[in-house]
């Protein structure tokens, strides 16, 4: 994680209950770099494009809601009944699902997202019995601004090597 965040040059830091880690202050603050966004809970992002397209992204260590047969629950929450976006993401419960959804009643499609981390069984999962996925440590958005679609505008990977091959592609055919 110190490498990850010494060597990218733009990243969003969002802390939540991350201070529980070691009992004394939060590393996310120590790791976090002046350059990078570092808010506590919650970060509306907004990337406006030279073409005019605008990318908006609500991403927060946690969303209000929860079912225990939907992850994305919280997400759709607040896709639904919050501020527009193009991507909802959120982390915190140690589980991971993405779905791109049309919402008619608002007249726009979204990714929902929820990356599980990187942190593998711990004795409070073992003694609770929780399973353990083993994909969706983290979420890749991909944007593309020179999609003719609304659903091609944005594509989230939980599978950072096939995000990597789809960015590959679409750099090839707008060469």
């Amino acid at each position: 994680v110190k490498w990850f965040f010494q060597y990218i040059n733009w990243l969003i830091i969002i802390n939540g209950n991350h201070y529980m880690w070691l009992q004394q202050g939060d590393p996310m603050k120590w790791l976090a770099r002046s350059h990078q966004i570092n808010s506590d809970w919650k970060v509306n992002v907004q990337i406006e494009f030279p073409e005019g397209q605008v990318f908006k992204c609500v991403a927060s260590h946690d969303f209000s809601g929860h079912s225990q047969w939907n992850p994305l629950h919280a997400n759709m929450k607040m896709a639904k009944f919050g501020e527009a976006a193009h991507l909802y993401i959120a982390g915190h419960r140690h589980n991971w699902a993405l779905t791109q959804v049309e919402l008619a009643e608002k007249n726009q499609t979204v990714w929902l997202a929820r990356a599980r981390g990187y942190k593998f069984m711990d004795d409070y999962a073992l003694t609770k019995g929780y399973a353990e996925q083993r994909y969706g440590q983290a979420v890749a958005c991909i944007i593309n601004p020179r999609s003719n679609s609304e659903t091609g505008f944005v594509q989230c990977f939980a599978d950072l090597e096939e995000a990597a091959n789809y960015l590959t592609f679409l750099r090839k055919k707008y060469q």
